[in-house]
């Protein structure tokens, strides 16, 4: 994002005082871009799946949250479109759940194809800024994972 402050709000749906859906949502890059907070992914390579390796973000696109995004995205705001542009590089739509899950399993048989990927991207991100080195090194290492299984994702979709 072009203003890496973000602000969190509720965001309920209700009909007629009752509520049919409720989310978290983040407003990002200054108040350009809300949307409903992405759900949490994670990629574990150990054998028995219980130490996740990698965190990511994503959305299913059949999701309440994804189709509450799809509302509030305003396509004539060049900004906005701007701000999305930037977000849906490093967060991962899917089709469906069951897509994700495929996807996952893809990951997870190619760890040498995630890592050596993972280990080439290169990127510039002085303007990160938390004035703490590991949580620095934390977001650095989330924004690789986001742009790799999209690279990652968009081979997977062509081979199959």
């Amino acid at each position: 994002m072009t203003n890496e402050k973000a602000a969190y709000q509720s965001i309920s749906v209700n009909y007629f005082g009752t509520k049919l859906y409720g989310t978290q949502a983040v407003i990002l890059d200054g108040g350009r871009y809300s949307t409903p907070v992405p759900e949490w992914g994670f990629i574990h390579f150990d054998k028995y799946k219980i130490h996740s390796d990698y965190a990511f973000k994503y959305f299913p696109k059949n999701d309440p949250s994804f189709k509450l995004n799809e509302f509030l995205y305003d396509d004539k705001n060049g900004e906005e479109r701007d701000a999305r542009r930037r977000l849906f590089e490093v967060v991962l739509l899917f089709e469906d759940v069951n897509e994700k899950e495929k996807f996952l399993e893809y990951v997870q048989l190619n760890p040498n194809d995630f890592t050596k990927k993972f280990k080439a991207f290169e990127g510039e991100y002085s303007w990160i800024e938390t004035h703490n080195h590991r949580k620095d090194e934390q977001i650095v290492s989330r924004l690789k994972v986001g742009k790799v299984l999209n690279q990652m994702l968009s081979e997977y979709r062509s081979n199959h």
